[in-house]
């Protein structure tokens, strides 16, 4: 993790332009910049129920490598670290995969415990649902504000809570 924040630094500094992948169902745009990237995401937070999967592109597979991905119908891209948000009416939940692929669930800091979670429902682009344990579930603002963060710096923001899942 510490190459990839490195990475980004560097780029950051030299003044090279980020590109963020946003993925909304069938729906595919590449975007150049972190004001860019909240535009959609303020576009998605709108939404009744939103799906968004964000990859950051560190850069294109070598020419010898990409023709056999193609052929298998993979993506020739190198991705880096990547967001997934949820959004429903009122609020959002969001999971941080870093380069390794690892999935770490933000953690409602306000929420208490009880004997009995609520699951807060999410629809998937597929139509399904996927139910959240109310402790996962945010403010749609502040996810937005992590993932503009998590783009910007390389890392998860320091001011939420994670769990980590897998």
């Amino acid at each position: 993790m510490w190459l990839l924040r490195a990475i980004t630094q560097f780029v950051h500094e030299k003044g090279h332009t980020m590109q963020y992948i946003c993925e909304a169902g069938k729906i595919r745009t590449t975007v150049n910049s972190t004001d860019e990237l909240r535009n959609i995401l303020s576009a998605v937070v709108k939404e009744d129920f939103g799906n968004l999967h964000i990859y950051q592109k560190i850069g294109e597979m070598k020419r010898g490598e990409r023709w056999l991905y193609r052929l298998l119908g993979l993506s020739t891209e190198t991705v880096g670290i990547s967001a997934i948000l949820l959004t429903n009416v009122e609020m959002a939940s969001i999971a941080f995969l870093d380069a390794a692929g690892h999935e770490h669930l933000a953690v409602n800091r306000n929420h208490t415990s009880s004997s009995e979670s609520k699951k807060i429902a999410f629809r998937l682009d597929t139509g399904e649902y996927d139910y959240r344990d109310e402790k996962y579930v945010i403010d749609k603002s502040a996810a937005t504000d992590a993932i503009i963060y998590f783009y910007e710096h390389g890392k998860r923001p320091d001011w939420m809570d994670y769990r980590y899942t897998k």
